[in-house]
């Protein structure tokens, strides 16, 4: 009896695990600065993460499980003068590599990559 709890108890853990989404910032122009990413549901942030740029390459995690089925606004820059602000030029444009995805959140694990844009 006691086994056939902790074995259903188990079960239903590993059942209600968050899933996780791996976002992957590729071919990063400068690898220096802070990577600034965050998911939006509408105007929400549902969770941000700010790293040091060590690589042209950088991986964030995040946990959308809560999120299935729905869509939500990825949105990333990398700061490079340490202002911890994207910045915009005279005619509106992102002075800073950055971007803004739509990402649809799946019932398992995913893995998903993507590029800054130079404006």
């Amino acid at each position: 009896m006691i086994k056939t709890v902790c074995v259903c108890s188990l079960f239903c853990a590993l059942a209600c695990m968050a899933h996780a989404v791996t976002v992957s910032v590729v071919n990063l122009p400068f690898e220096e600065g802070t990577l600034f990413v965050a998911v939006f549901d509408g105007e929400k942030m549902v969770e941000g993460k700010v790293i040091a740029v060590e690589a042209d390459r950088m991986d964030v995690q995040f946990d959308l499980s809560a999120y299935e089925g729905k869509k939500l606004e990825l949105k990333a820059f990398q700061d490079l003068n340490g202002n911890g602000d994207i910045n915009f030029d005279e005619c509106g444009r992102p002075t800073k590599p950055c971007l803004l995805e739509t990402l649809s959140v799946g019932n398992a694990d995913q893995s998903l990559s993507f590029e800054l844009q130079q404006f």
